[in-house]
């Protein structure tokens, strides 16, 4: 590969919805760039892009993919993402990595969930934003419509840079909006604002430069070079949205797109030095070495594939990198570019490169890699929080090992995807954005590592506590041949409330974080040594152990005061097992009698839909005994904040997808514990009743 120039070097993210034909315009971008000899097919299961066996099967794509590509002396780094909600996250390692976004939107159709997640997103990170209008061929497409859902759905400044010649079914070409002809062969609806058009693109490049403002207020037009550089500089500093128009499938409109990639897009010299934590790296040749990690795969032939964007600096072949993040060194060997399965080794990396590395021992996703002898390092990437989660179970005995190891590969791929034993329902419980996401671990584990697994929904980790009080005197006696066992233990308990540890009051106290949640206050009361200490702590351990099973349905119990004030022993057969025994067991007979509840875990959730679906969104809240928190409009959609019971939010990806035609989203995180009503508390205490007895 040749020697390029920072400057010649372009870095663009293909966004957008599912279903809009991102791959698709990526292979025919790398087609008519030369570096494939026939344009990939999404359908027929030859797109560079989409090469993995689960994309070929479901024809579409399930994570970011970059390509390499040269056109017009520059040289191109395409990253493709996928557009279903599901893979959220290859989303958001791709936005951390690019240099300017181009969001893909669907000609026939409107501004969708995806859509309008990347646009935000892009924003926040301050990137430059355009739009490729596709499938203009389609019958009821229009560009017209899709300029207005950026202006007025997205809140962008929209310029269309090449417009259709008509819409379907006469469209059949694209024009420069600079042609002197523009105005002559644009589609029908858009001849009117062809001047229109122009005069904003000289005004958003006036607006770049002072001078040039200046200019343009005393003679009120500007010369064709300045035009072109001012109007570069204000698509690269977020002034405007350049909007191109085609059809992906046709090729129409492609060329062109990758002309503007060359003439228009920013460079990582154009971006100018990038903010590495408390540091700051400039993207030049000569500057030291400094790189992010965002991807990592394993590849079937080659191994583990870590993939980096070069921020500054030169990568070498046979050299020697510091991970920052990690606190260890890295043996560079090959240095790889891709193009769908073909990886072609080059010697050296500059910035604005993505490359792949491989057998690279200690760096993960997120990673920051630079010279030795510097320590630069990223923030850490910001993942969603999981919206899904499963339960999984091996089918086949003795396999539990190997689907433990292949999991946890799997989860070194995808930052989203988390796995934990949950300590309360001893499932191992796998969350992620979503159920397809979910299904295909379980595809992997069942391609890749051989074995099968159950996928069932996930016990709800509920605890139990008290409202009430109630006291014992419970006495424990056993003598069956030999030593005997004797202790009687007078105990009171009440619900705990903070601060209670440090109220005046008689007996010494302790408060225990318990390893579940909630706190534990022990008060020791006894005077007079009626107990000795040593078996006041067996009272405590039998305590603990009474806290771990419920008198409700055996989950755990938080949030309780156990006093123990008083009791007897006897001089033979009192020991710390009597003790931690009576302490137990009359910790149960108190627990009972002191109003028992039920408690389950309440999650905070952010749910963005149209406008139109709201009635159907809150009326199902409301149905989930979900409270309302509050609503506020976002253009032409709606951002409703709500609190909801988890047991109720278990399969409310694929629902609210049905509820609002995949045009909705959601976000969820733990807040709190909260009691269930009487009702449905008695229900599920019932349930579990019944289940414990099948087991």
């Amino acid at each position: 590969m040749a020697d390029f120039e920072v400057k010649d070097i372009r870095t663009i993210g293909v966004f957008g919805g599912n279903g809009m034909g991102k791959t698709t315009l990526v292979d025919a971008l790398m087609y008519a760039a030369g570096a494939n000899t026939r344009q990939g097919s999404v359908d027929e299961g030859s797109s560079l892009s989409d090469t993995d066996d689960e994309e070929k099967a479901r024809k579409g794509s399930i994570r970011t993919t970059p390509l390499n590509c040269t056109f017009g002396g520059k040289n191109l780094f395409l990253v493709d993402t996928p557009g279903y909600m599901d893979f959220w996250g290859e989303v958001v390692v791709a936005l951390e990595v690019v240099d300017s976004v181009l969001i893909v939107l669907d000609g026939t159709g409107e501004i969708d969930s995806g859509t309008r997640r990347v646009w935000d997103l892009a924003r926040k990170k301050g990137l430059p934003i355009a739009f490729f209008v596709n499938k203009l061929d389609k019958e009821y497409s229009q560009f017209s419509k899709a300029l207005n859902s950026i202006k007025n759905d997205l809140a962008g400044s929209p310029l269309p840079f090449y417009l259709p010649d008509g819409d379907h079914p006469s469209f059949s070409a694209v024009c420069n909006l600079l042609d002197d002809n523009a105005g002559d062969i644009v589609v029908e609806s858009l001849k009117g604002e062809i001047d229109g058009f122009k005069e904003k693109m000289v005004e958003a490049a006036a607006e770049t430069d002072d001078s040039l403002i200046e200019k343009y207020l005393e003679s009120g037009t500007l010369e064709p070079v300045e035009v072109k550089v001012g109007f570069r500089n204000a698509f690269a500093e977020g002034g405007v949205n350049l909007v191109f128009s085609g059809s992906a499938i046709q090729g129409i409109g492609v060329k062109e797109l990758l002309q503007s990639f060359a003439d228009l897009f920013p460079s990582p010299a154009d971006r100018g030095d990038i903010t590495v934590g408390d540091d700051t790296v400039a993207p030049a040749k000569d500057a030291p070495f400094c790189a992010r990690v965002f991807k990592s795969i394993n590849d079937p032939f080659v191994g583990q594939l870590t993939y980096l964007r070069v921020w500054s600096g030169r990568l070498s072949a046979d050299s020697e990198v510091y991970n920052s993040s990690s606190g260890n060194k890295e043996r560079i060997g090959h240095i790889y570019v891709i193009k769908g399965k073909e990886q072609i080794d080059i010697s050296t990396a500059l910035p604005g490169y993505i490359v792949a590395l491989t057998k690279l021992k200690a760096t993960s996703i997120g990673d920051t890699l630079c010279a030795i002898g510097k320590e630069y390092r990223f923030s850490p990437i910001e993942f969603p929080s999981p919206t899904a989660m499963r339960a999984i179970y091996s089918k086949n005995r003795g396999d539990e090992d190997k689907v433990a190891a292949g999991i946890h590969k799997l989860l070194d791929e995808d930052p989203t995807l988390i796995g934990r034993r949950d300590p309360m329902t001893r499932e191992f419980v796998l969350s992620g954005m979503g159920e397809v996401q979910i299904q295909i671990v379980v595809n992997r584990l069942r391609s890749i590592f051989h074995v099968d697994v159950d996928v069932r929904s996930p016990k709800i980790a509920y605890k139990e506590t008290i409202r009430g009080k109630a006291e014992t005197k419970y006495r424990h006696k056993k003598q069956s041949g030999g030593a005997g066992q004797f202790a009687e233990v007078w105990m009171h308990i009440q619900p705990y409330t903070p601060g209670m540890e440090n109220a005046e009051g008689k007996g010494k106290k302790e408060l225990i974080e318990l390893p579940w949640g909630g706190k534990f206050l022990f008060v020791d009361e006894v005077v007079g040594g009626h107990i000795p200490t040593q078996l006041v702590q067996s009272v405590k351990k039998g305590y603990l152990a009474a806290l771990e099973k419920g008198t409700m349905a055996g989950h755990p119990l938080i949030d309780v005061t156990a006093t123990v004030y008083d009791g007897k022993t006897h001089p033979v057969d009192s020991k710390d097992i009597a003790f931690q025994i009576a302490g137990r067991q009359g910790f149960k007979e108190c627990a009972a009698n002191a109003r028992p509840a039920l408690m389950e875990p309440i999650m905070n959730v952010t749910i963005t839909v149209p406008t139109e679906y709201m009635g159907a969104i809150t009326g199902d809240l409301n149905s989930r005994r979900g409270r309302i928190l509050g609503m506020d409009p976002a253009g032409s959609v709606q951002v409703i904040k709500a609190q909801v019971p988890m047991a109720e939010m278990l399969k409310y990806t694929p629902e609210l997808r049905s509820l609002t035609g995949g045009k909705g989203m959601f976000t969820m995180e733990f807040h709190t514990y909260e009691e269930v009503p009487g009702s449905i508390a008695q229900k599920i205490v019932e349930q579990m009743k019944e289940e414990t007895e099948e087991e």
